[in-house]
């Protein structure tokens, strides 16, 4: 079980084993330790302070219309193009279980971040959106050519929650925060950047 860190201090405590991750996987099998977002449903709950687990559900699937979407969008751009150049990023496409599912590394980075979202003072929602985001726009999309924008992103917030968080201000946090020294120690396992 998760208990989230008080983060009134300065320093937050970062989760660097796959302890907590594995028992929040316990008998769900997967493909070289990739494992569909829904698995981790409870931990993201915790994590982000969400109350109820039907709104983790319903932003999941909303992400997982975005990609699918962009999916069948370069789908259709090979079925179009005999240009040889797409081929690979057709290949890599075809390898969807990559693109709709986590390695484990990715979820400790994804809790991780949930800890500087609750700093910032970030709803559940917001947080998880924007974490998620980056988490994929890192390790994910970079890797297969693929991407979602930033309002695909924002877009998976119930509409209730962007009522409290315009998408000029998400876009805004995106980049100044989703580049701050904070998100790329955990990004990128820094250990003597201060945060």
């Amino acid at each position: 079980m998760i208990s989230h860190p008080d983060t009134s201090n300065t320093k937050p405590i970062i989760y660097e084993d796959f302890r907590v991750i594995l028992q929040a996987t316990i008998g769900i099998s997967a493909e070289k330790n990739f494992y569909k977002n829904e698995a981790f449903i409870s931990t993201i709950c915790k994590a982000f302070y969400f109350k109820n687990p039907k709104i983790v559900k319903e932003m999941l699937k909303n992400w997982e219309k975005a990609i699918d979407e962009e999916v069948e969008w370069w789908k259709e751009i090979y079925a179009i193009s005999e240009d040889d150049v797409l081929t690979p990023l057709i290949h890599h496409l075809d390898e969807v279980f990559q693109i709709e599912k986590l390695h484990l590394r990715e979820m400790v980075k994804l809790l991780n971040i949930s800890i500087l979202t609750k700093k910032w003072n970030l709803s559940a929602e917001v947080g998880f959106a924007f974490a998620l985001g980056i988490i994929y726009a890192t390790f994910i999309f970079e890797g297969t050519c693929m991407c979602l924008t930033i309002k695909q992103i924002y877009d998976i917030i119930p509409e209730k929650q962007q009522r409290k968080m315009s998408l000029k201000r998400f876009k805004k946090l995106f980049f100044l925060k989703g580049t701050s020294d904070e998100i790329n120690k955990i990004l990128y396992n820094i250990k003597n950047m201060p945060i």
